[in-house]
């Protein structure tokens, strides 16, 4: 969907009843464009959040912000992304991962949300 990427690249939710996964796309083009192991990456950890039945909002018309969700919950996401990916051969999606969080997320945590040293840790453990 349009975007701005100032808020969040990815949101794991349910639209109109059905599980979707909204994408901004000046995020996505910051990270390669669909298809790129930053974007696999991406999706991956997105579709962990509905695997995992993570505490997503039901909408009934397209997010005007970014919604949060918890803090262990994003670190769940991460992990199962990282292992889901490990699994079927695509590291370069997990260094790619790894690179987006060192370059976007401040190093420590902040407002309710792991920081890119907790995120790099906890992934490091998958």
């Amino acid at each position: 969907m349009p975007g701005t990427g100032q808020g969040f690249a990815g949101l794991a939710t349910f639209y109109m009843g059905q599980p979707v996964i909204f994408y901004d796309n000046v995020w996505v083009q910051k990270m390669g464009g669909i298809g790129s192991p930053g974007f696999r990456f991406l999706r991956a950890h997105e579709y962990a959040h509905h695997a995992r039945g993570h505490g997503l909002m039901k909408l009934n018309s397209p997010p005007q912000m970014w919604p949060v969700l918890g803090y262990n919950e994003e670190l769940d996401a991460d992990c199962t992304a990282v292992r889901y990916l490990k699994q079927v051969g695509d590291m370069a999606a997990v260094q790619a991962g790894f690179q987006i969080y060192q370059l976007v997320l401040p190093p420590q945590d902040a407002g309710g949300r792991p920081g890119a040293v907790t995120r790099i840790n906890n992934m490091n453990l998958c």
